[in-house]
């Protein structure tokens, strides 16, 4: 049997309708006076029920096709992710100001989001990180940061403009790069934090425990090390307390002007550390002339109630403390003493090889001898202060340990500042080269110190190296702003943004063999949904574009441009010493900073007389 052609049910009606209607034309109207025209009033019937049955096939077709329709947009079965295709979809995360960290440019506008504890952007090398993220983003902030700046450029660029806003700038230049640019470099010395203690009332009680922090960061665990049989933390904790007390034995003897250089030449001289071991344990033997002339020996111990601190102290305080030391330097000197001196010696070792990057004769001892100025000014000074840490890239093996010594030291400042609330920033760039011990508490615990980080890296196995696996983790969960560059070609990173974009769902037709009765229905072929990656790892190694994941909305494609193509930055910036003269591109983004505050008093004044009730 020959099967019914599509349309062909409209058809009938269609005819038999239109015959009708001409029946009615020709033969006049259906009552002629009182009665009916034997010839309209049965077309009349035919044309109704032509019109009824017509209009019948027109709601089937209707409902066919919205069938049709409705089955081909997906529920969101096999995901819901997808792209943020206007800007006021991210209105309530935007920065009412306009100011704060900048995260690139959407529909040609830019993106100023906070964040209040962590953020992250991953950008391999040549992504353009410097000129596209990093350096418009401290301009952006308006509050004091630190910045990590390997090779110096940022702080050559920046330093005259922030100058200019009246913010106080400070650069501890270890590889005294640019030195005709930056000028004199600034220097810190962590063992202010020590002195700090011990005139502070009550400090005292605090002294051995940011000494054993700090020899923590001198000597830090292995990123991997399990404690197990073959660990050899017992050798690592008796290095970590020869030189804390060598830190306490010069802090004592030089006060403020204690370095790291005079702890590091204390433990190299065996002979000059058994000497003050033995003098803090009251068992010092000196020689006396008395009054006939005649040589006596006699003991003598170290008049700590004498010191210029004492008097911050109280009496219980000082007095505990002068035990402790006493019997602390005792065993030390014991232990130098000792006929079998190997492990005294395995102790000595590693506590020289700890401190060897702060010998006198390097540029990082000199950039640590003197403190001219502090990080608690970065929350309690009057201005911002902005705060760039400049090493050699050609030396950065040497100088990691004291880039994360001193950003050690800022943290503890940071943390012990009264104005807790007070918001700094630590734009960590090329966060990789460099450690700081503790990075993964501080990833949850910083934002209760209105502490931002914000961790610039290229690639997640050099910061699994550097912090270990559970940090990393630690990383990924706690960023509450991931930021990816273009230009990714790690497989782990690729495979990473492919899950962290999501996935999106698709409406899949399959054809089933066999025709369908209609135009518009739903025989003839299957409809499924699946899921696909919203953007999968050769469309993210292929993309120019960056992808930004701001907490739980949905990623967004944002533009990077060069500083040098954003108003107003692109004139304020100095020359980069790398070019040697001003590059300026043609401007696609035009930053402009709100003043809302005063706007807003100014319109709610001229509504009030028209508001209910006033």
């Amino acid at each position: 049997m020959q099967k019914q052609r599509p349309g062909s049910s409209v058809l009938g009606p269609a005819l038999f309708g239109g015959a009708a209607w001409m029946a009615i034309d020709h033969f006049g109207p259906v009552f002629s006076g009182y009665e009916i025209n034997p010839f309209s009033g049965p077309a009349t019937v035919v044309l109704a029920s032509s019109s009824l049955q017509l209009l019948s096939v027109v709601f089937l077709q209707s409902a066919n096709l919205f069938e049709k329709l409705q089955a081909r947009i997906p529920i969101g079965l096999r995901g819901t992710s997808g792209w943020i295709k206007r800007r006021r979809e991210l209105r309530h995360e935007l920065d009412e100001k306009n100011w704060g960290p900048y995260w690139g440019t959407f529909k040609g506008r830019e993106l100023i989001i906070p964040y209040a504890s962590n953020a992250l952007t991953l950008g391999p090398a040549g992504s353009g990180k410097d000129v596209g993220a990093v350096q418009s983003t401290i301009l952006s902030i308006p509050h004091s940061q630190t910045v990590v700046d390997f090779k110096g450029t940022a702080a050559c660029c920046l330093a005259g403009v922030l100058r200019k806003r009246g913010y106080a700038v400070r650069i501890i230049n270890l590889g005294d790069l640019w030195t005709d640019i930056l000028g004199p470099s600034d220097s810190y010395n962590p063992q202010c934090l020590i002195a700090d203690d011990y005139f502070r009332p009550g400090g005292l009680r605090d002294v051995t425990d940011d000494i054993f922090e700090l020899c923590l960061q001198l000597y830090p665990e292995p990123a991997e090390s399990g404690g197990g049989q073959n660990d050899n933390g017992f050798f690592r904790n008796g290095s970590r307390d020869l030189m804390g007390f060598a830190i306490q034995m010069c802090v004592l003897v030089y006060g403020y002007e204690a370095t790291l250089g005079h702890v590091e030449q204390m433990l190299n001289d065996k002979a000059s550390l058994l000497k003050h071991a033995q003098w803090a344990a009251g068992r010092l033997e000196v020689e006396n002339v008395d009054e006939h002339g005649e040589i006596t020996t006699s003991a003598t111990g170290m008049p700590l109630h004498e010191s210029p601190w004492a008097m911050h102290q109280s009496a219980e305080d000082l007095s505990d403390y002068a035990e402790y030391f006493m019997a602390l330097a005792s065993g030390i000197a014991d232990q130098l003493e000792a006929s079998d001196s190997r492990t005294a010696d395995s102790f000595l070792s590693g506590a020289q090889q700890s401190l060897s990057r702060f010998n006198r004769t390097t540029r990082a001892s000199k950039k640590t001898a003197k403190t001219t100025f502090r990080f608690s000014d970065q929350k309690e000074g009057p201005v911002p202060t902005i705060v760039f840490l400049v090493a050699d890239p050609s030396r950065m093996d040497a100088q990691a340990p004291v880039l994360g010594l001193i950003q050690w030291c800022m943290l503890q400042e940071w943390k012990r500042s009264p104005n807790r609330n007070r918001p700094v920033y630590l734009i960590a760039n090329e966060g990789t080269n460099f450690k700081i011990n503790g990075a993964d508490t501080l990833m949850t615990w910083g934002r209760e110190f209105g502490i931002h980080v914000h961790w610039i890296i290229q690639s997640l196995s050099a910061f699994r190296r550097v912090y270990g696996k559970e940090a990393l983790n630690i990383l990924l969960s706690e960023t509450e702003i991931k930021q990816f560059l273009a230009g990714q070609r790690e497989p782990e990173t690729l495979k990473m943004i492919e899950e962290l974009v999501g996935k999106q769902s698709l409406i899949v037709q399959g054809n089933r063999g066999n025709k369908g009765k209609g135009a518009s229905t739903l025989d003839g072929f299957d409809l499924k949904e699946e899921g696909r990656a919203l953007m999968d790892r050769d469309e993210v190694r292929r993309s120019g574009k960056a992808i930004l994941i701001v907490r739980q909305n949905k990623p967004a494609l944002v533009d990077m441009p060069p500083i040098a193509a954003i108003a107003p930055f692109r004139k304020q910036i100095d020359i980069n010493p790398f070019f040697g003269k001003p590059y300026l591109l043609p401007v696609v983004l035009r930053i402009r900073r709100r003043h809302g505050g005063v706007l807003k008093r100014i319109f709610h004044a001229l509504l009030k007389p028209f508001k209910r009730g006033a």
